[in-house]
């Protein structure tokens, strides 16, 4: 059985100019399951290896794909391995009449992005941050960085083997840009995921200015904690949800997310335990539409997790899922 959760109203400021009738609600789940090439008990060593197998998790696996796709519009999901997309994953995907993206690493899992077929696809666009990384003239012309990077930063730039996946939908009029990504992980990488970041935004800016309004919505795991959370500092100009914010993004969990984690679990030394908020749900509001989030999944307290942390008996990955409803209206 799954771990029980609900959904926690959002108390919004109220809105004293006067609505337009042109406005639709919009459902997103984002997600990191835990690929299956890295459930074992080398990485988990404190959970209980059952609590590893495909035998257990996969069925959990595809009763929370199957909640989501119900609840939501846009399903966003790394560490996806390509097999269990194929055998398992597209099949539940396409009982629920939604459209899959998905991109893979060279070597090893990938990301999936699933649009419910009422959304009419505009626009689709993998991006391979390895790719003439430093030199990319987008980052050159639009950003400039305080940190001068050596020659191994610079060389791990461009051995990066993240992606990303961007789509540009629309439904009743309205444009949004949905994209999901899984950035470089553990903590003395900052620098790299900050540039990851900056290039991604660049690619989403220069890719929706080619529609008269498009609102933004980038759901992944950025494996970058809150400012608060970082265990090393980073350089001025450096971090990845600082870059976020100043280029306009707000976190639909920021109430929760300021006091609580989305991954928790417990390694052998020297990592041991990691416990911190890596996954994100984020929007940015467009010239002419307003973006207000209404609902957000509510994430457990301690208490509701064993000591071996995740996975666990009633969750099949180390990371939680994220889930918020947003209200697209027209200013």
């Amino acid at each position: 059985m799954l771990l029980d959760r609900k959904y926690i109203e959002i108390n919004n400021q109220p809105d004293e100019s006067i609505p337009d009738i042109s406005s639709l609600t919009v459902s997103i789940f984002q997600w990191n399951t835990l690929a299956s090439s890295l459930s074992n008990p080398e990485a988990f060593p404190f959970v209980n290896s059952e609590f590893l197998t495909p035998q257990h998790r996969i069925p959990l696996i595809l009763s929370e794909i199957s909640k989501a796709c119900i609840d939501s519009d846009f399903i966003t999901l790394q560490e996806v391995d390509s097999t269990d997309l194929k055998q398992k994953f597209q099949a539940k995907f396409e009982e629920f009449e939604f459209r899959v993206s998905s991109a893979f690493k060279e070597r090893g899992d990938g990301i999936v992005l699933a649009v419910n077929k009422s959304w009419e696809v505009l626009d689709s666009l993998v991006v391979r941050f390895q790719k003439n990384y430093v030199l990319d003239p987008i980052i050159l012309k639009n950003y400039e960085f305080t940190k001068e990077l050596d020659a191994e930063t610079i060389e791990k730039l461009k051995e990066t083997s993240q992606i990303a996946l961007i789509q540009i939908v629309r439904k009743s009029g309205l444009t949004v840009c949905i994209v999901t990504t899984h950035l470089k992980a553990k903590a003395k990488f900052e620098t790299i995921r900050t540039f990851q970041i900056n290039h991604l935004i660049a690619i989403i800016e220069s890719t929706t200015k080619q529609y008269d309004d498009c609102a933004v919505f980038l759901a992944g795991d950025l494996n970058s904690c809150l400012p608060f959370q970082r265990k090393i500092p980073v350089d001025p100009g450096m971090g990845v949800y600082e870059s976020l914010l100043d280029r306009g993004y707000k976190n639909a969990y920021v109430s929760e997310r300021e006091i609580a984690w989305t991954t928790w679990k417990r390694r052998n030394p020297p990592e041991g335990e990691n416990k911190h908020t890596i996954d994100y749900m984020l929007y940015k509001k467009s010239v002419e539409t307003e973006v207000t989030p209404k609902k957000i999944l509510w994430l457990p307290y301690e208490g509701f997790i064993d000591s071996t942390n995740l996975p666990n008996a009633h969750f099949p990955s180390d990371h939680l899922s994220l889930s918020a409803v947003f209200e697209l209206s027209k200013k």
